[in-house]
């Protein structure tokens, strides 16, 4: 068995002692050293039950929780599980988005935190890879490997991060391209209004001498 803090390898047979790894930041997945194997799934954990569960419901203080049966605030658009609709419930009404870009990310920047899904990792030893960016960030966009995934598909995963990168720097550029063009549309647009200003200019004057 492993001592006290020591890390064990991955394909060990003793993960009683496995460090988890912290969140991941592009692009420092590819700079980790050997990844641990995740702990096992704790004992007596029903990952049916859990995979099957529609919601929340009510519990013995009589507070109202989101259920199959009490659906309080919907359910969640585009998740998927596979190819087919995955239906997921809202656990809150979802508030109006940022109309501030700078509020906006800072508040991705606060709650992008609860992507970071490390207790899911521990919990079920599962693959899971969550990735995420900001229109208006100035850093590298954030993903988070788990153990496992890292442990039985390091290279796949580098794939997926590669390809994330080249989709964010493509909408990047494309967001460069599409403001400079309406900064060439404005500034198209502030010289005709000079020119149509200095006509008019031009008609009172001559109004003026009759």
């Amino acid at each position: 068995m492993a001592s006290e803090g020591e890390r064990t390898p991955c394909g060990s047979s003793d993960p009683s002692n496995v460090e988890l790894s912290s969140p991941v930041i592009d692009p420092l997945l590819l700079a980790l050293a050997e990844p641990d194997i995740m702990a096992p799934v704790a004992n007596g954990l029903d990952l049916a039950a859990a995979s099957g569960s529609s919601g929340f419901s009510v519990n013995h203080h009589g507070r109202n929780h989101v259920s199959g049966k009490n659906l309080l605030y919907g359910r969640v658009e585009d998740a998927m599980r596979g190819a087919a609709e995955w239906s997921v419930l809202q656990t809150a009404h979802l508030r109006p988005s940022q109309t501030s870009s700078r509020i906006a990310y800072a508040q991705f920047s606060r709650l992008v935190e609860d992507l970071i899904a490390e207790r899911v990792s521990h919990e079920t030893n599962c693959w899971l890879f969550v990735v995420a960016q900001h229109p208006q960030a100035n850093a590298h966009f954030i993903h988070y490997t788990s153990p496992r995934m890292h442990c039985e598909a390091k290279a796949e995963t580098n794939k997926i991060v590669h390809t994330f990168s080249t989709v964010i720097n493509n909408l990047i550029l494309a967001r460069r391209a599409k403001a400079l063009e309406l900064a060439q549309k404005l500034s198209e647009a502030n010289e005709s209004k000079k020119e149509a200003d200095a006509e008019l200019a031009r008609k009172e004057a001559l109004i003026a001498e009759y």
